[in-house]
């Protein structure tokens, strides 16, 4: 009877330790520190129920070998986790503000997250930076990989600025792309390389982000074509936008004739707004 039970006790703990390694196995970081733990108690462990270990060698050297690995593991998860709580922090309430279990398998397609960028995200780009060897803070060239289609029609349908105008503008567009590697983003206020209709200058709120992938940098850039108030002075080289959550507040322009931009007004936004412009009556 008691080997009976020793056999049966030996099964249980290799079935457990089998399920625990399949369970780390799906986390590199995480299987690092349970093999360091592993070699700390190879080291310092000599029986665990019915199974009895004997380990050779320097007691200090197995500690100190799993203490780096279960370090390595650590850090690593940390650093990883970092980048998962950026990404999920896109999803992490649903429209009833409870909070997600992770991002839905369709974010992961690569197809779909390009499809999105290209046909339903206003004016947009991306532009590879290459960096100058000497001072990597300082960009020697850069390229364009994407642009969307909204950014397309507008290269498409509307005319170069005259040179005189497109080679200074080019060169504020040069640094803004400065300001975002060191700064990690930039907001400018600048002038569209293209002419509106009436063949005068576009005036353009440009984002711009710095993105780090694989030992490359990149800026991924938007703007909105907007327009100045008379009144705006822009004397000196930044001016302060009104915001809402960091982003800045833009005032639509109504258009004089029918040929604008067809926007629905929603039925809450009208009432409410309605109610605040009708004067208070005695």
């Amino acid at each position: 009877m008691p080997k009976e039970n020793g056999a049966a006790g030996t099964s249980g703990t290799m079935e457990s330790l089998t399920g625990w390694v399949a369970a780390v196995g799906k986390s590199p970081p995480v299987a690092f520190v349970a093999v360091g733990l592993l070699v700390v108690l190879a080291g310092t462990v000599t029986r665990i129920g019915p199974l009895e270990f004997a380990s050779r060698g320097s007691v200090t050297v197995l500690l100190g070998v799993g203490g780096v690995l279960m370090a390595v593991g650590i850090v690593w998860y940390v650093l990883a986790r970092r980048e998962l709580i950026s990404h999920d922090a896109i999803v992490t309430r649903g429209d009833d503000g409870e909070p997600l279990a992770g991002l839905p398998s369709v974010t992961y397609d690569a197809r779909f997250l390009l499809d999105l960028l290209y046909y339903a995200m206003p004016p947009a780009f991306v532009k590879e930076l290459h960096l100058n060897p000497d001072d990597p803070s300082k960009i020697q060239s850069s390229h364009h990989i994407i642009r969307n289609a909204a950014f397309l029609n507008i290269q498409r349908d509307s005319e170069l600025l005259p040179a005189k105008v497109r080679t200074p503008a080019r060169k504020d567009y040069n640094e803004a792309d400065e300001r975002a590697l060191e700064e990690g983003r930039s907001w400018q206020l600048e002038v569209a390389d293209r002419l509106a209709g009436d063949r005068k200058p576009v005036t353009i709120l440009t984002t711009k982000t710095m993105m780090r992938r694989e030992g490359k940098v990149y800026i991924v850039g938007w703007y909105i074509p907007i327009e100045l108030e008379s009144k705006l002075e822009l004397a000196g080289d930044d001016v302060c936008l009104n915001s809402y959550a960091h982003q800045p507040i833009f005032h639509p322009v109504l258009s004089g004739d029918d040929e604008g931009l067809a926007v629905h007004v929603a039925p809450t936004l009208r009432r409410t707004h309605n109610a605040i412009a009708e004067p208070e009556s005695d």
